[in-house]
């Protein structure tokens, strides 16, 4: 759920995709003992490679729907959550970043194909369709961040690691609190070697 206060309500099959922390609730399990948070991970993970499969890129929308028989797809156009919810936007960019913690299998393979589809990019945007077409003319570490996370510990994908190592070169910017949190998280890999 996204939160307890979509219990009882139509939104409790509602999936925001920054939700899916397969690393985080593998420890959760490893601290309480509780397997039912290796089953969440497993489902999430599931609806995921669902909806990866749905498009060329692999690019995951910030928001879904979890179907009563079970499938999953993205949020339509008249989305209550706003018109970019449809697509790979503020939520789904921090995917690359969760998603690199896990060596889950289900994690990997969403993993690689959205790093195939920003290795055939000449810059990373700021948002995506699912298709593949930018939202923004412009670069955004917000996005930029989180695939520079998921790059660096591959040389498969040194391009993206140049390519987006820019942004700590820059000052944090003090009035955009979620990419400066996002730059910092990113920021153990740079600093790290």
């Amino acid at each position: 759920m996204v939160g307890n206060w979509a219990k009882g309500t139509k939104y409790a099959n509602l999936l925001r995709t920054s939700d899916v922390l397969p690393a985080q609730f593998e420890e959760f399990y490893h601290f309480t003992g509780d397997k039912v948070w290796l089953s969440i991970k497993d489902k999430m993970l599931s609806n995921l490679v669902e909806l990866s499969k749905k498009h060329k890129t692999g690019l995951i929308p910030d928001m879904a729907w979890i179907k009563k028989d079970g499938s999953v797809t993205s949020v339509g156009k008249k989305s209550h959550f706003g018109k970019y919810n449809r697509y790979y936007y503020y939520n789904a960019c921090r995917l690359p970043y969760n998603l690199s913690q896990s060596n889950d299998s289900k994690s990997r393979l969403v993993l690689r194909k959205m790093m195939k589809f920003f290795m055939s990019r000449e810059n990373i945007a700021g948002g995506y369709t699912l298709s593949g077409q930018q939202l923004s003319n412009y670069q955004s570490a917000s996005f930029g961040a989180p695939i520079f996370y998921a790059a660096k510990d591959s040389k498969e994908y040194n391009k993206l690691t140049q390519l987006e190592k820019y942004i700590f070169m820059q000052k944090l910017e003090v009035n955009n609190y979620y990419q400066s949190a996002l730059v910092t998280l990113a920021s153990e890999k740079f600093f790290k070697n």
